[in-house]
């Protein structure tokens, strides 16, 4: 069995680093939410997303997920999505891939990766390699990596070193590491010179 290697953990952590930058945007009608109650923030967002700014979609149904209304999250960020927000599509993605409906997840994946959000890639490629679907993965993954995402590179690092390919390990991990990923960095310190 292939190692998972982004588990559901750090797929969450990485959809609220997706989120935070739209949180914490200079939109407009969204600046005055951070010094306001939730109430108060739900009413702004909720203007901003009806006005079609799905940013604003995005947070509130970030806001609704914080408050356990996944049913509601679930249809604003449908709503952000289906507006072109990939983040949206993302974090769809991640919502089915919990309740194990994969290919829903696989679909709103595919649009995030394909709409360029490289998260979307990574998390698509995850899914394919859970699913054994190798060649896939190694598709998705290079696809996140050539969009400048350090840990599509990592991962394919990763994936060559399990297949003891350490030319090519070495290469992804450079590549990772050249980005700025110090755990790739530190993986070409332990890995032996061929």
């Amino acid at each position: 069995m292939t190692k998972k290697l982004l588990s559901d953990e750090i797929k969450f952590k990485l959809l609220i680093i997706i989120l935070l930058p739209i949180a914490m945007s200079g939109l407009n009608k969204l600046e005055a939410a951070e010094n306001e109650n939730i109430s108060n923030e739900k009413i702004l967002y909720s203007k901003a997303c009806e006005d079609g700014q799905m940013e604003g979609c995005a947070k509130l149904g970030l806001i609704e997920q914080d408050n356990g209304n996944i049913a509601e999250a679930t249809k604003l960020y449908n709503k952000a999505c289906d507006g072109g927000l990939m983040e949206g599509c993302a974090t769809l993605g991640f919502i089915e891939e919990k309740k194990g409906n994969f290919i829903k997840a696989k679909k709103f994946y595919t649009k995030a990766c394909e709409g360029g959000l490289m998260n979307g890639c990574l998390f698509l490629a995850s899914l394919e390699q859970e699913k054994g679907n190798h060649s896939n993965a190694k598709k998705f993954y290079t696809k996140a990596c050539n969009g400048k995402l350090a840990t599509g590179c990592r991962f394919l690092g990763a994936i060559e070193m399990n297949k003891g390919n350490i030319l090519s390990a070495r290469k992804w991990l450079n590549k990772a590491c050249d980005m700025g990923d110090n755990v790739s960095c530190k993986a070409l310190m332990e890995i032996k010179q061929p």
